[in-house]
């Protein structure tokens, strides 16, 4: 009689841990090549890559997460003159499954249905890290809603397109009665454009997006810099950091944000920054 419950009892337990263990399924450490991890955390992590190089994302670092034992997206570090995904509105490409294209690798733009070139080159190619101006895929003469139908123009009230486009750190600030405006929140850029109207087929004008314009200090990780967390800066901006107390006088390092990335001084004393030794 007890050899019976305690079968059933195990019968029950088992399964149970089976899935317990299944359901945990911990990433194995990434090989990082060309790169070096910056912050490791529960299920993420944050990585940057030595000089020459650059993560498969905008800006000076990457971040991954662990899912189902896998890291993603998979941390990489690439040659500073390949090229990341391009977005085409209204318009498609054959992906790259490793996610960047080697330089002077081309790529074919095909429109949406509805939508066309108007002249624009089809093929573009990556030189130098950067893709030329992207062709944009225009709203085609014949397509439906277009200013055909006998109406005096093409677009209709904001609830015949359904739900709002979701802008990823941006907000709506104005709406009106067949279009609305957009504005990125702190430390992003607009790119493309603020306004965007409902078509009379039911569809959305080009969207905006928010792109990430700032730098981030990680003084935790840095040796000569006081440990007090991230420090954010603006594109374009600079900002003092705190030195460590190695020197009589205060120190500081000169944290310069271009372009997304951060380019950090020697610890200076004060006059050395005031007469621009540093």
């Amino acid at each position: 009689m007890c050899v019976r419950h305690l079968a059933f009892v195990l019968l029950i337990w088992f399964p149970a841990v089976l899935h317990a263990q299944k359901a945990e399924q911990p990433c194995p450490a990434p090989q990082l090549d060309h790169g070096y991890l910056v912050l490791e955390k529960e299920n993420q992590l944050t990585y940057a890559c030595d000089e020459g190089y650059k993560p498969t994302a905008e800006g000076w670092w990457g971040t991954s997460t662990c899912e189902n034992g896998q890291w993603s997206p998979k941390p990489q570090c690439i040659e500073e003159i390949s090229c990341l995904p391009p977005t085409i509105i209204n318009g498609n490409y054959f992906e790259n499954p490793n996610g960047w294209y080697a330089e002077h690798r081309t790529i074919t733009i095909k429109c949406d249905d509805g939508y066309e070139l108007k002249g624009q080159p089809e093929r573009i190619r990556c030189i130098n890290g950067t893709w030329p101006p992207l062709p944009v895929c225009e709203r085609s003469p014949t397509s439906s809603g277009s200013n055909g139908g006998g109406s005096g123009h093409p677009f209709a009230t904001i609830d015949k397109c359904g739900d709002i486009p979701a802008v990823p750190n941006g907000d709506v600030v104005q709406t009106g009665l067949r279009g609305l405006k957009y504005q990125c929140v702190n430390y992003y850029k607009l790119e493309g454009p603020d306004i965007v109207v409902c078509y009379r087929d039911g569809t959305w004008s080009q969207v905006p997006t928010c792109k990430a314009a700032f730098c981030s200090v990680d003084t935790n990780v840095d040796p000569q810099l006081k440990s007090v967390g991230v420090k954010y800066i603006k594109d374009g901006e600079s900002e003092r950091l705190e030195c460590e107390d190695l020197w009589l006088t205060d120190h500081f390092s000169q944290a310069q944000c271009t372009d997304g990335r951060v380019k950090l001084s020697r610890c200076c004393n004060r006059f050395e920054l005031k007469v621009g030794y540093c």
